[in-house]
């Protein structure tokens, strides 16, 4: 094991430390123990049996004297004086403005580069841990700083707000660019034809432009009810648009779509779920979770380790959890990532459109857009740092895959959303959809899966997959899905007038 120890100094901000957060990816046969202590942001103490290995890289962080200037915290993270009327803050409100803004000094061990991104994606300088980790860690400690000040302005925005008296709005939101009007289009026309739900919809365009071809897809004779209307805040990531929709619309419970999620069945069904009503926004999990970190892939120049590169924002070691002074914890929310393409969220909970906020002032910034994936991850870490209740799913998404033979399973093409027990919708359907598919049940499939019930689709790419790791459908259910692909086909072909 080769150590490297890397003093880090950040500017005139001074220097912030991680907390004794240990990065540890163990062996599949290792056992390992976390003891917690009571206070949030208290150090957290982690033994792992872990076999040794060349892949190790240690950094450790020595404690450097701070000027005096620097031990002062910036302005925006002193607490702010409470009205009598206030809500109740999070107990991360109450860290992220504290007076005291230093932890100890930390040793971090990376095993692995995978910590430091999102999905395959690199984005720090260097081929591996030698020359990726000091420009991770340098950008985290800073980034540490900004979470906390960027938290306390929030926590105190969300303390002032009143709890509203009026009975709440619930509709759709949808937010596109021009290339994606024929997708929604389609998409509302099964909602208002064929499920005939006639709550409010309304679709997000980035410009007048897209606004003006918008009208076009909806024209009053078509009688559609749709509102088309342009986003006022400007965003540079391409993820942040629908974020900055949710924020803009005065609807105060939303089911958040993208182009390319059909619904299957009536909103009715969330909007008026119990949970829901008492505040519980409600998401859905995506394909990958923390059990990827123990699936292999093949192993090969971009992936030396032979590591199933996905999930990486659900492993216990990534590197976004001290930087926002999150504890990972064995349970289904931090294990198992959230799909973005569909979310239903209260606007009335305390605190929810704080975390929103919080969600797309993430997204925006450069430090998370190299070790996220987009707005997918940043919603979910955002309500679970500021505990903003919300249940995800606990059903895997089902695949559908273009093919009439099981044996030659072909390329995935969509997946199957349920929700209490039913299909809710279909999605990546981004154009008419084949109607020769089969279909894959996970709850049938050999997922691997752990004690913290994180769950792995075996595959990316169904064709890169053993056969027995797939099990097919009973026909009533494939008989379904069917069904639902020739009702949204038909949309596809449909008149604009229609």
């Amino acid at each position: 094991m080769r150590a490297v120890y890397i003093p880090l100094i950040i500017g005139c901000m001074g220097v912030i430390w991680l907390g004794t957060h240990k990065f540890l990816v163990p062996p599949e046969d290792s056992a390992t123990t976390v003891t917690d202590q009571s206070k949030r942001g208290s150090p957290r103490a982690v033994v792992a049996s872990q076999k040794p290995g060349p892949t190790v890289v240690a950094g450790t962080l020595q404690k450097i004297s701070q000027p005096d200037s620097a031990k002062q915290p910036p302005a925006a993270l002193k607490q702010a004086s409470q009205p009598d009327s206030a809500q109740k803050q999070p107990p991360a409100c109450q860290a992220a403005c504290s007076e005291s803004n230093a932890s100890p000094p930390a040793t971090l061990n990376a095993s692995t580069w995978l910590i430091c991104q999102g999905f395959w994606h690199r984005r720090f300088p260097g081929g591996g841990p030698e020359e990726m980790w000091p420009h991770c860690l340098k950008d985290g400690l800073a980034e540490r700083i900004a979470v906390r000040a960027k938290l306390c302005s929030l926590c105190k925005e969300g303390a002032a707000v009143a709890a509203a008296k009026t009975a709440p709005r619930a509709g759709i939101l949808f937010s596109v660019g021009g290339h994606h009007l024929g997708l929604v289009s389609a998409s509302v026309r099964v909602i208002r034809r064929d499920i005939k739900w006639e709550g409010p919809i309304e679709i997000y365009c980035e410009n007048e432009h897209c606004k003006l071809n918008c009208d076009e897809h909806f024209p009053l004779a078509a009688k559609l009810n749709v509102d088309c209307v342009v986003l006022k805040e400007k965003f540079t990531v391409r993820y942040s648009s629908k974020l900055l929709a949710v924020l803009q619309t005065k609807l105060d419970h939303v089911l958040m779509l993208d182009a390319d999620n059909f619904l299957v069945q009536s909103p009715a069904m969330i909007f008026n779920d119990v949970k829901f009503q008492k505040g519980v926004s409600i998401g859905w999990p995506d394909l990958w979770g923390s059990a990827c970190q123990a699936t292999k892939w093949p192993k090969s120049p971009d992936n030396p380790m032979g590591v199933m590169i996905c999930g990486q924002s659900s492993w216990r070691d990534h590197v976004l959890f001290p930087v926002l002074d999150l504890e990972w914890k064995p349970e289904w929310r931090y294990t198992v990532e959230l799909t973005s393409s569909i979310f239903a969220i209260n606007k009335r909970t305390p605190f929810a459109t704080e975390a929103w906020k919080l969600a797309a002032w993430m997204t925006e910034r450069p430090f998370w857009t190299k070790v996220l994936y987009g707005d997918k991850d940043t919603i979910r870490l955002a309500f679970l740092l500021l505990e903003v209740p919300f249940d995800l799913i606990m059903e895997p998404p089902g695949q559908i895959l273009r093919s009439s033979n099981p044996k030659k399973s072909g390329h995935r093409r969509h997946l199957i959303n349920k929700f209490r027990g039913k299909v809710i919708s279909l999605d990546q359907i981004k154009q008419t959809p084949p109607l020769d598919i089969v279909v894959v049940d996970p709850l049938k499939s050999v997922y691997p899966t752990k004690g913290d019930n994180s769950y792995c689709a075996p595959e990316y790419d169904a064709s890169n997959v053993m056969q027995n790791h797939f099990a097919w459908d009973e026909k009533p259910l494939h008989d379904e899905i069917g069904t639902y692909l020739k009702q949204i086909e038909s949309r596809f072909n449909a008149d604009s007038t229609e």
